[in-house]
């Protein structure tokens, strides 16, 4: 939260990983940084489709 706020982030956010399941850490976020804070239902997956998407154009 405090890289965000440093960063000046001031608007929606996405929350990925699984802790991003977490509605506890989801609303702690959104306190912290007084921004509504958004879940993908698949946001587990996002680091495992991200590099999966790295290696495939490491062979391209």
């Amino acid at each position: 939260a405090a890289l965000a706020r440093r960063a000046g982030v001031t608007e929606r956010v996405c929350l990925s990983g699984g802790v991003a399941q977490n509605d506890a850490v989801r609303q702690a976020l959104s306190d912290e940084l007084n921004v509504p804070v958004s879940v993908d239902p698949l946001a587990q997956y996002f680091g495992a489709i991200g590099a999966a998407l790295w290696a495939y154009k490491q062979q391209v």
